[in-house]
């Protein structure tokens, strides 16, 4: 605004850079608010990226007191975002933040449990993605170690995460409800709870 009000500043090359931008913005708000979900946010990190890259052209070129301050909220920004963890009934972009990593330790720990005290993973539904690890392992999964699929009705074990988006915020809360928590890990907002009918 204050750029726009002072006419004796004005440089070609802060119009272009700012109408880039504006375009961008408005572009990539149109293609976005309306939808509920579009496309999947990862799809989107090359419009931020490059949202991003003209912010920092337009505060470079622009004559700004406080510029380290701009670029240091910029990379805060950036990195805390990798930190926001929702709660279950909201999906997360997991491929897209690094607050997914913190979901191994606690896999190993829930596995171990698991072997621990002799339940069997196909006694377990659930919507975490372990059966397809076969594919990047290359190791062949035996019926005994897949788990098997979510059920709500016929499942004696269920085992829930936040790193899993499909199911449905009623499921969550029936199991939640009226279910007994066997066991829970987490570790920094990632968390996986084992749960048996009651």
């Amino acid at each position: 605004m204050k750029y726009f009000k002072n006419k004796s500043n004005k440089t070609i090359k802060i119009d272009r850079i700012a109408i880039a931008f504006f375009v961008f913005a408005f572009i990539f708000f149109i293609g976005m608010v309306p939808f509920s979900n579009p496309i999947g946010d990862r799809y989107f990190m090359i419009c931020y990226l490059l949202a991003v890259i003209l912010l920092i052209n337009l505060i470079t070129h622009f004559n700004l007191a406080k510029k380290r301050l701009m670029y240091s909220a910029v990379v805060v920004m950036f990195v805390l975002g990798h930190f926001w963890i929702y709660p279950a009934t909201i999906s997360q972009s997991w491929d897209s933040s690094l607050a997914y990593l913190n979901s191994y330790e606690v896999e190993e720990q829930m596995e171990r449990y698991i072997d621990s005290v002799g339940i069997k993973p196909s006694e377990i539904g659930t919507r975490i993605r372990f059966n397809e690890r076969n594919f990047s392992e290359f190791k062949v999964l035996t019926e005994a170690e897949r788990y098997t699929d979510f059920n709500i009705e016929t499942n004696q074990f269920i085992l829930l995460s936040n790193i899993d988006n499909q199911t449905k915020d009623d499921e969550l809360n029936e199991i939640m409800s009226n279910w007994t928590l066997v066991k829970r890990y987490s570790q920094l907002g990632v968390f996986m709870e084992l749960y048996k009918r009651q």
